[in-house]
């Protein structure tokens, strides 16, 4: 199986045929909560999960800038 990324999500098997993620499953992918709820149609969601910024991608980012802030604290007490 081949996972395929781009404008759409979808998984190649091996019978060459494809598959697409769900919202839910793309939702997982992404770290949403299985209790998040989507509204709108279903591409919209889709489209949402395009843009969102992984719960780990955006946790390691607040860790790098609170790290950066308290070394020039640091430097300039």
């Amino acid at each position: 199986q081949t996972l395929l990324t781009g404008r759409e999500q979808v998984v190649v098997l091996d019978d060459l045929r494809v598959r697409y993620f769900s919202t839910r499953e793309t939702a997982r992918l992404q770290g949403f909560p299985d209790s998040y709820e989507f509204f709108g149609t279903a591409a919209e969601a889709q489209e949402l999960m395009g843009n969102a910024v992984t719960v780990t991608v955006a946790e390691a980012m607040a860790n790098a800038i609170k790290k950066h802030i308290n070394v020039r604290e640091a430097i300039t007490q």
